[in-house]
């Protein structure tokens, strides 16, 4: 028999697109369709998929009935059984855009630095070797869905997180994924993909995970 292999872990650790929302009705995808799964399928048996995404869930604390609502809070808690984790893909901040309180870009930029250091040190503190995080911009934002004029500061702010990530990305040492090159938003708000872009995400991710771990 032949030596068998260790499958790697990757947890995905996101909002309603991690979980998979369908727009139009509320309901879920299938694991046909949403991108953790489809990312587990492409890349195939050498690893396998940890879906961690929640409705809501914000990067920073602004949930304070709902403590997995909060990322930051979260993300120890969440990884924990999992421990360790080869790949970890943030996928997180979109929601604290949308935010009432109006979070500004530079709590965003902290809340990002501090789960990143999370991560990291959960695997330190038992010895383990760090996983190799990805940091996801956000989709491309079509503009053709009603109402969007309300909403012009927040896709500013949407657009910005994409440099933002980069530079932290880059400050870390960690890996940035610009998913706005292959992927929009469904037209039906200026936040969550449709089915198909959920694919592609899954498919783009997949060669980016491949050619990152070469």
């Amino acid at each position: 028999m032949g030596e068998r292999v260790q499958r790697k872990k990757i947890f995905c650790f996101g909002d309603s697109n991690t979980w998979g929302i369908n727009a139009i009705d509320g309901t879920r995808f299938d694991e046909l369709t949403r991108w953790p799964k489809v990312l587990e399928t492409s890349l195939g048996k050498r690893f396998f998929i940890i879906e961690e995404g929640l409705n809501g869930r914000t990067l920073l604390n602004l949930n304070p009935d709902n403590n997995e609502a909060c990322g930051v809070s979260w993300i120890e808690k969440a990884a924990a059984p999992h421990i360790p984790i080869d790949i970890v893909i943030i996928a997180l901040g979109m929601n604290d855009v949308f935010d009432p309180s109006e979070v500004p870009l530079y709590e965003i930029d902290k809340g990002m630095r501090a789960l990143i250091t999370k991560i990291f040190n959960a695997h330190r503190a038992s010895s383990f070797t760090v996983p190799v995080i990805i940091l996801m911009g956000p989709p491309s934002i079509d503009r053709n869905f009603d109402g969007s004029q309300f909403f012009e500061l927040q896709i500013n702010k949407m657009i910005a997180l994409g440099p933002l990530y980069k530079n932290i990305a880059e400050e870390e040492s960690v890996k940035f994924f610009e998913a706005s090159h292959f992927i929009k938003t469904s037209g039906i708000d200026c936040s969550h993909i449709d089915g198909e872009n959920h694919r592609i995400l899954g498919c783009e991710l997949a060669r980016f995970i491949e050619g990152t771990l070469k």
